[in-house]
């Protein structure tokens, strides 16, 4: 069984700003950078959950307000180079470079673990025989317990279309901070 329409929406967002130069004496080439990255996301109201009802259940349906999510991640990244022209023509050089790179802010880990429709359980396999073979579910399935001949929902299943019991609260220090990403 299912939440008819079940859906999540998460929007993340990033910006960015980037300082470089280079220096250059005889055969040996500098260069040095730092890039500021900030990183945020959040759940726009409305769009998780479903507007679709859910008689089963006994719903006209199951919004949800904007909630924030990673509220910001903000790093400062270093990048350098040396380059060394070794016969001083341009041709054959030596060359390093090493920096720190970070994950990219996508639309999934910690930018969407605080969507409340992420905690709801929405789908559950419940069991049934078709005792009188007309490919027909003869029950009430809004009776999470068995009856006629459908079969009882077990475990997290019980809490269908409710918040699931085994989630854990997000720990909000771990949706903002320097370093993180």
């Amino acid at each position: 069984m299912r939440i008819p329409d079940w859906g999540t929406a998460d929007w993340t967002w990033t910006s960015s700003f980037f300082v470089q130069d280079t220096w250059t004496r005889e055969r040996l080439t500098l260069q040095g950078a730092l890039r500021y990255d900030r990183a945020w996301s959040y759940s726009p109201a409305a769009l998780s959950g479903t507007n679709t009802a859910a008689p089963q259940l006994g719903l006209d349906g199951i919004a949800f307000p904007r909630t924030p999510s990673v509220d910001a991640f903000n790093d400062i990244t270093p990048r350098f180079g040396v380059a060394y022209d070794v016969f001083g023509t341009g041709k054959t050089a030596l060359k390093f470079s090493a920096g720190r790179y970070l994950g990219a802010a996508t639309n999934g880990g910690p930018y969407t673990r605080n969507n409340p429709a992420n905690r709801i359980v929405n789908s559950v396999t419940r069991g049934w025989t078709d005792s009188n073979n007309n490919r027909v579910v003869d029950c009430d399935l809004s009776i999470l317990t068995a009856n006629g001949e459908c079969r009882a929902l077990t475990g997290n299943s019980l809490n269908f279309g409710g918040l699931s019991g085994n989630i854990t609260p997000v720990n909000p220090d771990t949706l903002t901070g320097w370093g993180r990403a």
